[in-house]
């Protein structure tokens, strides 16, 4: 599953619906959401100068122990994960 299915498949849920729902005409109810889903991603992919900051301070703290012991996509995911709760938070 990538992410804009997943993201198509949290806003079906938010609306109430059943993401896995299937119509032969229409098919799933998720794939309903792709273009909210791509939207969503399109702005994400634009951060905030909180997210930049939280991401800045997570990924000076990778540099040390215990996080250092990290390969770098694990880091990378720690300070992206920063990032969008900095966003949830609403920096």
């Amino acid at each position: 599953m990538n992410m804009e299915e997943k993201i198509a498949r949290a806003i079906c849920i938010a609306n109430s619906d059943d993401p896995d729902h299937y119509d032969k005409v229409w098919g799933f109810t998720w794939t309903n959401y792709i273009d909210h889903a791509k939207a969503a991603l399109s702005t994400i992919s634009d951060a905030t100068d909180g997210m930049i900051e939280r991401g800045q301070v997570v990924y000076g703290q990778s540099l040390y122990v215990p996080l250092a012991n990290k390969g770098h996509g694990e880091r990378a995911k720690i300070v992206f994960q920063a990032m969008i709760e900095s966003a949830e938070e609403g920096k």
